[in-house]
């Protein structure tokens, strides 16, 4: 009976303290919007190696491993640990909506299994249709597709359930980017930097929000907030280089994008984000070089090609359809 008690009482103790770094790991990644991933990443870790049942704590480790793919991890290095994580969610649990939302994920961003990910999306929604850290990932499948309004309308949702939710703000503003909607992209950043300045993460958008304005000086500003060492994301560098080349400071531009190829070669760094700069600058043959690069190391923001403006200047190339078929984008 002793023996049985301390057995109880012991798995008790493992699973509370499991779930308390668990609610930690969930704090970080809805509160910080994209800026604490790495914390939440650490406590998800814990929660699972405390209690290696807890479908839930492996869901969303998959989650945080697909969202440091391409920055700063190469997604073919921690996708497949995203994917095998959120199948273990899975068989604990089939019917656990988060696990189907991060296998979803995963087919999108890496598989390019657009089928695959329409599948799992759905499948989260009907287990779990108040979740916001569902309807989130799906609106942005939504708008990959150019489904700007349903995007919109999915982020809104998601917004009315939880109205202090400063990512929401963000991710809104993205959106609107990509439906080219400008002035109301930069004015929801803008509101979202109010409450939190410290959103470097974000700074890209809004930065090409501005550079699409011809607002460079703007874009400048804001970009040059993450030009930080050891910046998690390169892609706001990749922009403030296409900010400063646009705006006549080429050799300002052409020295930054230095920096980052440097910076490429020690580690990690998306040629999506290299592209970025030349398609920025109208450069085709660069573009499109490292675009086929981006392809090879399954870059996940390739989903956007068809819907993000950057790509104006490359879109009528034939190349660029090749592409966007290699990545399965639908018509």
């Amino acid at each position: 009976m002793r023996l049985a008690a301390c057995v109880g009482r012991c798995r008790v103790e493992r699973e509370s303290r499991a779930y308390e770094a668990y609610l930690k790991g969930q704090y970080f990644l809805i509160r910080s919007a994209g800026e604490g991933w790495t914390e939440a990443f650490r406590y998800y870790e814990q929660a699972v190696e405390k209690d290696p049942n807890f479908a839930l704590a492996w869901a969303s480790l998959a989650t945080t491993y697909a969202g440091i793919a391409g920055q700063p991890r190469a997604p073919r290095e921690v996708m497949p640990k995203a994917k095998a994580a959120a199948l273990r969610a899975l068989a604990l649990d089939n019917n656990l909506g988060e696990g189907h939302a991060a296998l979803g994920y995963i087919n999108l961003y890496y598989d390019w299994d657009w089928q695959a990910a329409q599948r799992e999306y759905s499948r989260s929604f009907e287990l779990n249709p108040k979740s916001v850290l569902l309807r989130l990932p799906y609106s942005f499948f939504l708008a990959a597709q150019g489904k700007a309004g349903e995007s919109l309308q999915e982020v809104h949702e998601a917004q009315a359930l939880d109205p202090l939710n400063i990512g929401l703000k963000c991710s809104e503003g993205r959106l609107l980017y990509y439906a080219r909607r400008y002035d109301e992209a930069i004015s929801r950043y803008q509101k979202a930097l109010e409450l939190e300045p410290g959103l470097l993460s974000n700074c890209a958008w809004l930065g090409l929000a501005y550079l699409k304005k011809g607002m460079y000086a703007e874009a400048i500003a804001e970009l040059r907030k993450a030009d930080i060492p050891d910046a998690r994301s390169t892609l706001p560098i990749a922009a403030l280089s296409a900010a400063y080349y646009l705006s006549g400071k080429k050799a300002e531009g052409l020295q930054r994008l230095g920096r980052l190829l440097a910076l490429k070669r020690q580690r990690f760094v998306s040629s999506h984000d290299i592209a970025l700069f030349y398609a920025g600058i109208g450069d085709r043959q660069q573009a499109f070089a490292w675009l086929q690069k981006a392809v090879e190391e399954r870059a996940g923001l390739l989903v956007y090609l068809r819907v993000d403006p950057i790509w104006d200047s490359v879109r009528n190339d034939p190349r660029f359809e090749k592409i966007i078929r290699q990545v399965g984008i639908p018509p």
